[in-house]
């Protein structure tokens, strides 16, 4: 018999100690079980997210469902298209950071409307969201370059 886990969020089962992980805590905790303190190798399965943002939506949608995944921070791109990590002020090429997810906005991947990717910081595991392009306003040439930059860091 396995842990019931304490939410009716989605969960993770730890390889470890078949500990069922509310995912939020496990993305808090750096991907390791809140009871054994294992790496877990599984990771969510984000469709959830996408599907409660209406099945892709726009990127504040999508940042919006991420948040219930546990990505509570806002990360945001500099001028040289380097990503700024708001906890421990880290700033840095977009691949440096643990991307988890990166999903378009209302075209699925058109960076003109915007992409949203799920990710932790690379030196603080921090986890929140950046979201790139899909305003009203034109994006910076640092929101551009990032963008190209995280997509380039997820094929």
């Amino acid at each position: 018999m396995t842990d019931l886990a304490n939410t009716m969020g989605p969960t993770l089962t730890c390889q470890g100690c078949a500990a069922q992980v509310p995912v939020e805590d496990a993305v808090v905790n750096g991907f390791r079980c809140t009871s054994c303190n294992a790496e877990m190798t599984a990771r969510p399965d984000y469709t959830g997210a996408a599907g409660s943002a209406g099945g892709g939506g726009d990127t504040v949608e999508l940042q919006r469902a991420y948040r219930a995944y546990g990505y509570s921070l806002d990360f945001t791109a500099d001028d040289a298209g380097n990503l700024v990590c708001p906890e421990c002020g880290n700033t840095a090429e977009p691949g440096s950071f643990e991307i988890d997810t990166v999903q378009g906005g209302d075209s699925g991947g058109s960076t003109t409307d915007g992409i949203i990717a799920a990710l932790r910081c690379g030196k603080c595991r921090a986890p929140g969201t950046v979201a790139l392009g899909g305003s009203v306003q034109l994006p910076t040439a640092g929101e551009e370059e990032a963008t190209r930059r995280l997509l380039a860091a997820t094929r």
